[in-house]
């Protein structure tokens, strides 16, 4: 594998993979529930239809999207549910974080009305951040956050932002306060690159973003945290986003890990391990790496005829994963989850 040439001495560790397979726990949902699916020990937040969310937990309850709107993301971190919901037509969307141990309801985006097509933001959240990318009313691109603490209460910051139509902020993640989002540039050709910096905290408005050590144009998707940096690398005009290459390094060594492909969005950090799926001819494997070793674990994989609907999503204690029942016969759903511990 050849490196970035902004890192041409890094030494690269090839990974071995080793079944450890582990028990998964099946998390009720009825057949219909077909996700985006979320559970962490305490709540369990199911969607149907694309437009109901269904909540269960110390409270129960349930969301609506708007009349035209479908579900197009949810994350779940402690008792704070993030919930996306987009109108098909010209892409307007509504960001809400719900507080599910009072019911309280925070907008904290929304974008709609013609004349433009609007892309609904990826987001993130960690435990303390919600992340997502935005582009405001006078064409900039920008990566906004807002710490989960007072985000029912304060206005979302611009961490970062860009103000040439050419370029383009997208795909953000946050883990430990570390956001890590792609900048797409086109000249001529499109060249994608990952960075990733500490965010402002105590009052510091100072965001210093350092670029991962990818090859050059090919830093399609990452998660970092203060230790350790995780990327997908994908050329995306002849790449297949099914089997990407996956790649990491930690602050620990000047190393750089081969750990294998995946599904280009399908990476997860839970409780500091590298989590991802990757669809084979027969089923889908749920695969983990702990930082520095040299091998990569299977944790999980599917019976015939089912594939995850959802990548692996992880809040408190649990990895957490949707599987549909795509062979002959009664369409199912069912929610795996597993212990962090246990990866």
């Amino acid at each position: 594998m050849t490196t970035s040439s902004n890192a041409p001495d890094i030494d690269v560790i090839e990974t071995e993979y080793v079944d450890r397979l582990l028990e998964w726990i099946e998390v009720y949902a009825p057949a219909d529930r077909r996700g985006p699916n979320r559970f962490n020990g305490e709540w369990t937040i199911t969607t149907g239809q694309q437009s109901h969310v269904y909540i269960d937990g110390p409270r129960t309850g349930e969301l609506s999207a708007p009349d035209g709107y479908t579900i197009w993301d949810m994350v779940l971190t402690g008792d704070q549910l993030l919930v996306v919901f987009s109108e098909e037509t010209i892409g307007d969307y509504r960001i809400e974080l719900h507080d599910l141990a009072n019911g309280n309801t925070t907008l904290l985006e929304e974008w709609g009305g013609a004349p433009a097509q609007h892309v609904v933001p990826h987001v993130s959240v960690g435990s303390q951040w919600v992340v997502w990318d935005t582009m405001p009313s006078d064409g900039t691109h920008c990566i906004r956050a807002v710490p989960i603490a007072t985000a029912h209460t304060d206005q979302p910051v611009d961490v970062v932002c860009v103000d040439d139509p050419e370029v383009n902020l997208a795909m953000p993640t946050v883990s430990d306060g570390t956001v890590t989002y792609r900048m797409a540039t086109r000249d001529p050709d499109l060249c994608l690159t990952l960075y990733s910096g500490l965010l402002p905290d105590n009052g510091d408005s100072s965001f210093a973003p350092t670029k991962l050590p990818h090859q050059e144009c090919l830093g399609f998707y990452g998660i970092s945290n203060r230790g350790l940096s995780v990327w997908v690398e994908l050329d995306v005009e002849r790449g297949d986003p099914r089997s990407a290459p996956l790649y990491a390094t930690t602050t620990e060594t000047d190393d750089l890990y081969a750990l294998g492909r995946t599904s280009a969005l399908g990476i997860a950090l839970c409780g500091g391990k590298v989590v991802w799926h990757k669809e084979l001819i027969d089923n889908v494997e749920l695969r983990s790496w702990v930082p520095g070793a040299r091998t990569v674990s299977v944790v999980y994989r599917s019976e015939p005829d089912w594939y995850p609907t959802t990548s692996p999503s992880c809040d408190a204690d649990w990895v957490v994963v949707s599987n549909s029942f795509t062979g002959e016969g009664t369409f199912g759903t069912r929610v795996l989850a597993a212990s962090v511990d246990d990866l």
